[in-house]
């Protein structure tokens, strides 16, 4: 189950992880001005990266109860979460013919899952693998999540 506080979450898969290294390539780039006003961008969202790539999220009470996996909605996509024992399922269907479908298995200090997608504008599925630890409730400097709108329960 999640809970409010600070999680740390690893994603991979082979484009998150190119991805990354891109991303990574790009920062490196930039001047030490460039880059601290692209983590507080992030920042602002409730998103921090740690040197190892993994994300540092700080969930609220309101978060949990919107977001019970670690799967949002995207415009255009209804999102349908299910849960058995310490087990939620997430099915994803989208206008555009995305489709996704994970689950994702809670202990008492993380959780750990996949979630699959195809989608018809590239070929193939595409798997990600999660691994989450709850690390506390004080989330120190990393600001609360932000949630897409439609998640929030607002539309726009």
């Amino acid at each position: 189950q999640m809970k409010p506080g600070l999680w740390e979450i690893r994603a991979k898969s082979p484009e998150q992880d190119a991805a990354r290294k891109q991303m990574q390539a790009q920062m490196d780039k930039m001047s030490p001005a460039q880059r601290e006003q692209m983590q507080k961008a992030m920042g602002a969202r409730g998103i921090a990266f740690g040197n190892d790539g993994a994300m540092r999220i700080c969930h609220t009470e309101e978060t949990v109860k919107r977001q019970s996996a670690p799967v949002h909605s995207e415009t255009g996509c209804e999102v349908k979460h299910s849960a058995s024992g310490s087990t939620r399922t997430v099915d994803m269907k989208c206008a555009n013919g995305r489709t996704g479908h994970g689950e994702f298995t809670y202990a008492s200090d993380g959780y750990n899952g996949w979630f699959e997608t195809t989608d018809p504008a590239r070929p193939g599925k595409h798997r990600t693998e999660y691994d989450a630890k709850f690390l506390g409730t004080d989330c120190g400097s990393v600001r609360p999540l932000v949630l897409p709108a439609e998640v929030a329960g607002k539309k726009g």
